[in-house]
């Protein structure tokens, strides 16, 4: 039995997919954010929009190539995999706390919306917009990434 925290969340992507070069072979991953509007009927019937959730998406190797390559912000997502409060710090030494779900499924809504699905293909060439960590202004650039598969 795992000790960790699976969850399915469902919502919308926030922002367009960054994916990030690691120091180490390996280490690349892609990081974006999702929103969750809780809704719901009142007493009249009508639709009501209640609290929206914000969550960080990772994921890493082949699953982070594809998100990088085909999902983009306002696309609706469900995403499947382990939860965590990631806290990091920012440049006024202030530590933040954010939920975070390390991804291992990211699928579209089809009850959202339609897409195409083309398989990935041993040896094939994958473009990803790539943003370097040890950039401090995180630029991306277009490169070429080969499929691990």
């Amino acid at each position: 039995m795992s000790n960790t925290l699976t969850i399915t969340a469902e919502g919308f992507v926030g922002d367009d997919p960054k994916y990030f070069v690691g120091e180490k072979e390996n280490k690349n991953y892609v990081n974006f954010r999702m929103a969750h509007t809780d809704r719901y009927r009142d007493k009249t019937g009508a639709w009501v929009s209640g609290q929206t959730t914000w969550l960080s998406v990772k994921a890493w190797g082949t699953l982070a190539e594809n998100v990088a390559n085909s999902v983009y912000k306002s696309d609706p997502v469900c995403v499947e995999g382990h939860f965590s409060m990631e806290e990091y710090t920012d440049k006024e030494n202030i530590v933040h706390t954010v939920p975070t779900i390390f991804a291992n499924k990211v699928l579209f809504n089809m009850a959202k919306g339609s897409c195409t699905i083309s398989r990935n293909s041993k040896n094939s060439d994958i473009v990803v917009d790539l943003v370097s960590q040890n950039d401090s202004k995180n630029v991306s650039v277009k490169q070429k990434a080969k499929s691990t598969k």
